[in-house]
């Protein structure tokens, strides 16, 4: 029996020990009772049972008691077979009730417990969903790494306008060509020059509709907003140094390109031809604007520039492939088709405009060198030519030396000389001063009153008949003294005619 107890005891140790093992690490897990070592228990009791019955023949009848009462209490245990979600820290515990007849015996608590699923399956399901969720995790990192490194790496794309004039629309003004033909296409910024210059050939071909190109043919520049205003020209050179350089500072990096077809002589005869390809028998009327000999001697004048001011270091400063330039001052001046076409047009009005080796005086010339400009400066040429004059030796002078005797003869007499301008004396015998004037024509008492007279010389005046001040010029100061008027009348009235008339 006290084997038998102690089995028990032991077995119960066991399974709360992996009891509380468990509710550390799996507090969430579905719990029941473990009825695998119910069973061995069970067998354990039942091999002791059978030993003791051997030893104890004599009490057989007591053991079978003894294995029937330990058998009631082994089945005691409450299997709670229902699944329950464990929340929290709370548990749900089975008591073992094993009643050994003995006094010392006292009730052990055990709580058996069996997972659904085994420990090791747990964790490694465990295991495998936490390397499945950092798998995604990772993947999903690595994934972005790999778009942000895309998107560092891509070159910028730069867009292009392609500005394409034709033949007709070079040879007139820019006021009255019209519009172009517009084609617009993207390239990335990484792209070779050959790249850029075979679309720039392709979109040429298909707009004029022509088969074969050679860009040679072709006046090509370009600009960038507000980057660079000022057309330049597109080579191999200024591709990437400039274009790219400056057109990927933008946030929209954009250029625009200008193709201008180069005027020759054969193309300008094709240009003024009146006869036209059509139906037999049919002809196009000749227009009178159609036949300009102007277009045929600016285009030679054009063929002339192009062919003497060809750029001595091409992909240089100039960065043309025609640029103006003086011998005694190098700087160039990029020369494009308008500087080319107004210099054309300027030689032909006569050399006192332009000429071969002097560009007309227009604004779209402003820009050329100073020191070359001036070197060829008409006034500049004038001054040096009259200081060369100056320079000369000075012809042989002839000095005549005569007595004054006969140079006064030789004088004409000297006028009579002017009176001397005098003065009119300030003394006058008529009562309005002689340089002044009479003023306002008003009736004499209001003079009197405005100029603060007494009313006798007002009656004095209209005694004798003077109603109005415009009399004043005719009355002289000894008429006023037979009037009757004093001294003292009389000057108050002189200073108040004085006051009233005008300085002339």
């Amino acid at each position: 029996m006290p084997a038998t107890r102690a089995a028990a005891r032991g077995i119960a140790s066991l399974i709360a020990t992996i009891t509380a093992e468990e509710e550390g690490s799996f507090d969430d897990e579905m719990v029941d009772v473990d009825l695998t070592l119910v069973d061995e228990q069970e067998k354990g009791v039942e091999e002791e049972s059978s030993d003791d019955e051997e030893d104890s023949s004599s009490d057989e009848d007591d053991d079978e008691d003894e294995e029937e009462s330990e058998e009631d209490s082994d089945t005691e245990v409450v299997v709670m077979k229902k699944k329950k979600k464990v929340k929290g820290k709370k548990k749900q515990h089975v008591n073992i009730g094993m009643d050994s007849g003995d006094e010392d015996a006292s009730e052990e608590t055990v709580e058996p417990v069996r997972k659904k699923k085994s420990r090791k399956a747990t964790k490694a399901a465990a295991v495998d969903e936490d390397g499945e969720d950092e798998e995604a995790v990772t993947g999903q990192k690595r994934k972005r790494r790999e778009e942000s490194a895309e998107i560092v790496d891509t070159p910028p794309e730069i867009e292009y306008t392609l500005l394409i004039y034709n033949a007709e629309q070079v040879q007139k003004s820019k006021a009255s060509r019209g519009r172009p033909t517009t084609e617009i296409f993207t390239l990335p910024s990484s792209k070779p020059w050959s790249s850029l210059q075979s679309r720039i050939i392709s979109r040429i071909s298909k707009a004029l509709d022509l088969p074969v190109l050679d860009l040679t043919e072709y006046d090509v520049s370009f600009t960038i907003p507000r980057q660079l205003a000022t057309p330049l020209s597109l080579d191999s050179t200024n591709y990437k140094r400039v274009l790219v350089g400056k057109a990927i500072k933008k946030k929209d990096p954009s250029a625009k390109i200008i193709v201008e077809p180069i005027i020759t002589a054969a193309m300008s005869n094709k240009e003024n031809d009146t006869t036209t390809k059509g139906k037999a028998g049919k002809s196009k009327a000749t227009k009178a604007r159609e036949v300009l000999p102007g277009n045929v001697a600016q285009t030679e004048k054009i063929g002339e520039l192009r062919q003497r001011w060809i750029c001595d270091a091409p992909g240089g400063a100039c960065r043309s492939a025609h640029c103006f330039f003086n011998q005694l001052h190098p700087e160039h001046f990029p020369l494009s088709h308008a500087n080319i076409q107004h210099w054309a047009a300027a030689m032909l009005k006569g050399p006192q405009f332009a000429d071969l080796e002097t560009p007309p005086n227009l604004p779209i010339f402003d820009k050329i060198a100073a020191g070359a400009r001036a070197s060829k400066s008409e006034l500049l040429m004038r001054r040096k030519e009259l200081q060369d004059a100056k320079n000369t030796t000075a012809g042989t002078q002839v000095n005549f030396n005569f007595p004054p005797e006969i140079v006064n003869l030789l004088r004409p007499p000297p006028p009579p000389a002017a009176p001397p301008n005098t003065l009119p004396s300030n003394t006058s015998k008529s009562l309005i001063p002689a340089l002044r004037s009479a003023g306002v024509d008003i009736p004499i008492n209001e003079f009197c009153a405005t100029y603060s007279l007494d009313q006798d010389i007002a009656d004095r005046f209209a005694t004798h008949k003077f109603k109005r001040t415009s009399a004043f010029k005719h009355v002289e100061l000894e008429d006023l003294k037979d009037m009757g008027f004093v001294k003292g009348e009389i000057a108050e009235l002189k200073v108040a005619v004085e006051a009233w008339s005008w300085e002339t």
